[in-house]
């Protein structure tokens, strides 16, 4: 996730009409660190199984600067694409492209909701990975189809 995610991201951006090359290596980068803190979470999780609330702590600690990092990245992302529809200096981009960055706003944050909800029982839950694949699988096929309908819309 941690390679494939901010991949994700690049191409929602590219879609968004951002073209600053600066911009979008900084948002890959906070996707790959939110990708980081989701494991630091999992893997202190686990360890906290036993009742050891420091690890918990971390895990808490861990899921939080995800959230952190995932939100500011999409906030830079709405900003940005607001700017760019609302400027002379670039075309606007197709109407499509809110409903992609907002479907791929509640994909992304889906995930963090799963691990709440393990954090909350203080525990892995057993349909947590099932729920980790269909969500990376939604949000990879509708971005998939995106990209191949925006192609098509400019030929």
């Amino acid at each position: 996730y941690a390679i494939s995610a901010p991949i994700m991201f690049v191409a929602i951006s590219l879609l968004s009409g951002i073209r600053n090359a600066h911009l979008i290596a900084a948002l890959a980068v906070l996707v790959c660190v939110t990708m980081g803190c989701g494991l630091v979470a999992e893997y202190a999780l686990d360890r906290a199984i036993d009742n050891d609330n420091e690890m918990y702590m971390v895990a808490w600690v861990a899921h939080l600067f995800g959230w952190v990092s995932v939100s500011t990245a999409y906030g830079i992302l709405f900003a940005t694409t607001n700017i760019v529809v609302h400027s002379d200096v670039s075309e606007e981009p197709p109407a499509f492209v809110w409903a992609i960055i907002i479907f791929q706003f509640l994909a992304f944050m889906s995930f963090g909701f799963v691990q709440f909800a393990q954090l909350i029982v203080r525990r892995r839950v057993e349909w947590s990975e099932k729920a980790y694949i269909v969500l990376s699988l939604a949000a990879k096929t509708q971005l998939t189809w995106n990209i191949f309908f925006s192609v098509l819309v400019d030929v």
